[in-house]
């Protein structure tokens, strides 16, 4: 079986972390990247061996060849991305959120359900320790009958975390 021709969509941030998923995974193979920051495709493309980088997403669509892709770019960006991806009949692995309005979001969804193609959202979180106790709490009853829930997590992050995707 050929391996997965892959790529990302957003070079930066947590771009790298999937480039080192594609990497670790056995039968998939990184041959394109895109981000509107040339030098940030370039840069990418040298640090994880990337074949192809692209400053444009549609060409990178129609002439890499990939059968899945990684959409990394910034919240609010993922849409438009997304139905393209789909509609040229490409998966997606999408980072979270899937978008922020949900009209964005049934664009995504309808999209990739006419294409027959997967869309997968990330939500990495699931499997930590407290969210695991917390589901487990629930469905043994251990809080009683729940009527409803609201949960919140405080996350850091630094001014710089946000000034880079300014």
């Amino acid at each position: 079986m050929s391996p997965i021709r892959y790529g990302v969509i957003g070079c930066a941030g947590v771009g790298t972390t999937h480039a080192e998923g594609v990497h670790a995974a056995d039968g998939a193979e990184l041959v394109a990247c895109a981000d509107i920051d040339p030098d940030a495709a370039r840069g990418f493309a040298d640090e994880y061996r990337v074949p192809a980088w692209y400053e444009d997403v549609t060409e990178m669509i129609r002439e890499s060849g990939v059968d899945a892709v990684s959409v990394c770019t910034p919240s609010g960006t993922h849409a438009d991305v997304t139905v393209e991806a789909a509609e040229a009949g490409v998966h997606v692995l999408c980072e979270k959120p899937l978008d922020v309005y949900a009209d964005r979001m049934d664009r995504m969804i309808t999209a990739c359900d006419r294409a027959g193609v997967t869309l997968a959202g990330v939500f990495q979180r699931r499997f930590q320790p407290a969210v695991r106790r917390a589901k487990r709490a629930v469905e043994t009853g251990e809080l009683g009958e729940l009527v409803v829930a609201d949960a919140a997590t405080k996350w850091f992050r630094s001014d710089e975390y946000y000034e880079r995707w300014g």
